[in-house]
């Protein structure tokens, strides 16, 4: 990788630097899975980009009508537990902050 020096921006702030980063894959693995996502652009959160990347579809839950009841016909996890509802004094006083009181 070529390394491009950071240019000073307004207030000396740097733009950007490049790290040499090392790679455990080789190039032929690198360019297999480019070709498979390439193939099926789905990310690991289920959703698809599209446009080569301009466009991203988020993943939905999708249902079916079986046996009279409602069953879940995607690939989401299902499992997440429920948030509670009960503050902790933390949470309270971040609360009464924001709030005012």
């Amino acid at each position: 990788m070529t390394r491009i020096p950071a240019r000073p921006l307004v207030g000396g702030e740097k733009a950007f630097e490049f790290h040499d980063t090392p790679s455990t894959k080789t190039r032929d693995e690198v360019q297999k899975e480019l070709q498979a996502y390439r193939k099926n652009p789905v990310m690991a959160d289920g959703g698809k980009s599209l446009a080569g990347g301009a466009l991203y579809v988020f993943p939905q839950h999708s249902y079916a009508l079986k046996d009279g009841k409602f069953v879940h016909t995607d690939t989401l996890k299902h499992d997440t537990p429920k948030p509670s509802l009960t503050m902790t004094p933390d949470e309270r006083r971040a609360r009464d902050r924001l709030q005012g009181l």
